[in-house]
C-alpha cells in the first residue's frame, strides 16, 4: 500500500468516525429508552440514582474528535461523620460524602484510523475490592464503520449495561449479565488493572497449553522422521 493510499483511507475512517459521533447519541439512547421497558425496574433504578449522559465529543468539554463516551454518571453512596483532633489538639467534628462513578463506555479513535472500545467499571471511593479490575478493552481495531451500524451499537450497550449491574453496587446482574461479564473478563482476554492491559490468567494459560501441544507435536513428528530415515539408511 503507497503512502497516497494509506492516507485515503485514514481520511475516510476518520470521516466514518465524525460520523458516529453525530449518529451515536440517537442510537444509544435509542437502546437506553428501549431498556426502560424491556428491563424497566432494573434501568429506573440506574436512571434515579445516576444521571445517565451521552458525550458525542467527550465528556471533558466535548471538544475531542477522536472520542466517543457514554457514562453513568456519580451518585452519592454514603457518608461518614465523626470527630477527630486537628494539629491545634482541638476536636471538631466532620463530615464526609462518598461517591460512585458509574461505567463508563470510550471509544477511542487511534492514529491508524481504528478504533478502541474501553469499559471503565463502576468504582466507589470506600469500596476497597482489589480483585474488580479497573476495565475492560471490548473492542480493538474496530473500523469506524462498523459503529454505524445498528447492531453494533446494540451490542456494545448491553455489555455497558451487563457491567452496571455486575460492577455497581446498585447491580443486581441476572443470568445473562453474569454470562456477558465472564465471556468479555475470562475470554476476551485484555483488562486494565492498575493503569496496564494484561492478559487474563485463563487466556495466558490457554496460551501456554497450545504452545506446548504445538511444540510436543513437532516434536514427535520429528522424532518418527529421524527413526524413519535411520531404518531407511539400515543404521539400525
Amino acid at each position: 500500500m503507497c503512502k497516497r493510499d494509506f492516507w485515503k483511507i485514514l481520511e475516510r475512517r476518520k470521516k466514518r468516525f465524525a460520523e458516529f459521533q453525530d449518529k451515536g447519541y440517537c442510537l444509544f439512547k435509542k437502546y437506553h429508552d428501549l431498556y426502560k421497558k424491556i428491563r424497566h425496574k432494573e434501568s429506573q433504578k440506574f436512571d434515579d440514582a445516576y444521571f445517565f449522559t451521552i458525550c458525542p465529543k467527550g465528556r471533558w468539554g466535548g471538544h475531542a474528535d477522536d472520542t466517543f463516551q457514554v457514562f453513568y454518571g456519580n451518585r452519592i453512596s454514603g457518608h461518614e461523620e465523626g470527630t477527630k483532633t486537628n494539629e491545634n489538639g482541638e476536636t471538631q467534628r466532620y463530615f464526609k460524602n462518598f461517591i460512585e462513578s458509574g461505567v463508563e463506555m470510550s471509544f477511542y479513535l487511534e492514529q491508524q484510523g481504528l478504533v478502541t472500545v474501553f469499559l471503565r467499571a463502576a468504582k466507589d471511593e470506600n469500596q476497597q475490592d482489589s480483585k474488580m479490575e479497573d476495565g475492560i478493552i471490548v473492542g480493538r481495531r474496530v473500523p469506524p464503520y462498523k459503529l454505524l451500524r445498528k447492531r453494533t451499537i446494540r451490542k456494545y450497550w448491553k455489555i455497558l449495561f451487563s457491567y452496571m449491574e455486575y460492577t455497581s453496587m446498585l447491580g443486581e446482574p441476572n443470568l445473562l449479565d453474569k454470562v456477558r461479564y465472564y465471556w468479555y473478563i475470562k475470554h476476551k482476554g485484555y483488562v486494565v488493572e492498575n493503569g496496564n492491559i494484561e492478559r487474563r490468567k485463563l487466556t495466558t494459560n490457554l496460551i501456554r497449553v497450545l504452545i506446548y501441544l504445538l511444540t510436543t507435536t513437532i516434536s514427535f513428528l520429528l522424532a518418527i522422521g529421524v527413526a524413519f530415515l535411520v531404518y531407511k539408511l539400515g543404521w539400525v
